[in-house]
C-alpha cells in the first residue's frame, strides 16, 4: 500500500477452497460542493487452481465510491460507477451499471450476445430475458435484510517472514508493469 500515489495491492489464496484473487488498484477522488466520488483504476484477477478448472480467471472492473449530502441532510454512500465481470476462457461478461443509491442496470452477455437485461437496486436484481429467452423474467438477487459481514482474518505482523512481504510486493510490482 503507498499513500502517494494512492496505490494499493493484495494477493489472497485459499488452498481449501482453490482460489487466489490479485489486485492492483489506485484511486482518484473528485470532490464536489455535494460531496464526493472515488474512481478506482487496475485490475482483479479472481483465479480458480482446482484441477478441473485450470485456466478460469474472473477479471474484475471495479466501481467506486459515491457520498452525498455531506453538509445538508443525510449523509449516504454506495458503489458507483461500474461492475464488469468478465471469465477470460469464455469472454462471458456480467455488467452492472450502479447509477445511483437505489438503481442498478445491466446485463449478461455470452458469446458476445445479450441473453439477460438486469434491473433492480441493492436489495433486489430482476433478470430480464432477451432473445429466446424473452418470456422469463425472474429474480437473480433478492435480499430481504442486510447480513453482518464476516472480518477478514489476517496474519498478525509478529508471524508474518520476510518472505510473506517479498511475495506481495512481487506479485504487486508483475501486476504495475
Amino acid at each position: 500500500m503507498s499513500h502517494h500515489p494512492p496505490v494499493g495491492c493484495c494477493f489472497l489464496e485459499n488452498k481449501q477452497a482453490y482460489i487466489e484473487i490479485e489486485s492492483t488498484q489506485f484511486w482518484k477522488p473528485s470532490l464536489s460542493i455535494s460531496g464526493f466520488t472515488v474512481t478506482i483504476h487496475g485490475r482483479t484477477t479472481l483465479r480458480f487452481t482446482h484441477p478441473s478448472l485450470q485456466g478460469e480467471e474472473i477479471h474484475a472492473k471495479m466501481p467506486g465510491l459515491a457520498a452525498k449530502n455531506l453538509l445538508l441532510g443525510t449523509p449516504i454512500q454506495y458503489p458507483y460507477g461500474d461492475l464488469v465481470l468478465t471469465n477470460s476462457k469464455t469472454g462471458d461478461e456480467i455488467s452492472l451499471s450502479l447509477q445511483s443509491e437505489d438503481k442498478i442496470k445491466g446485463k449478461i452477455t455470452q458469446n458476445k450476445q445479450v441473453v439477460y437485461n438486469l434491473k433492480g437496486n441493492y436489495f433486489h436484481i430482476v433478470l430480464e430475458g432477451v432473445g429466446a429467452n424473452n418470456k422469463e423474467k425472474k429474480d437473480w438477487f433478492k435480499l430481504d435484510k442486510i447480513e453482518p459481514m464476516p472480518v477478514p482474518k489476517t496474519k498478525p505482523l509478529a508471524q508474518c517472514t520476510n518472505l510473506d512481504s517479498r511475495l506481495i510486493w512481487h506479485q504487486c510490482t508483475i501486476n504495475i508493469l
